[in-house]
């Protein structure tokens, strides 16, 4: 079992940068539709959406590269980009 965590990054009404562990999710694999529903269900239990997410930040692995599709998560940035 692997596990991955999601993170959360803001400024509050003063622009301090906040940071947060918002969940530490256990995967049962590597598969793409498991992320992103770990990812839903994780900002659901959380009150947020990803209609409210401003990107995903992600590695350049193609199961994340699907993850974020199936969220229609188009704002993304790559850290592993060579480009």
């Amino acid at each position: 079992m692997n596990n991955s965590s999601i993170t959360i990054h803001y400024l509050d009404e003063s622009f301090a940068r906040k940071d947060h562990v918002l969940d530490a999710i256990p995967l049962d694999g590597h598969k793409s539709e498991e992320i992103s529903s770990q990812i839903q269900l994780s900002l659901e239990s959380n009150g947020l959406t990803i209609d409210k997410t401003i990107c995903l930040v992600r590695d350049d692995a193609s199961n994340m590269k699907k993850s974020a599709h199936i969220l229609e998560m188009n704002r993304y940035i790559s850290y592993f980009d060579r480009d």
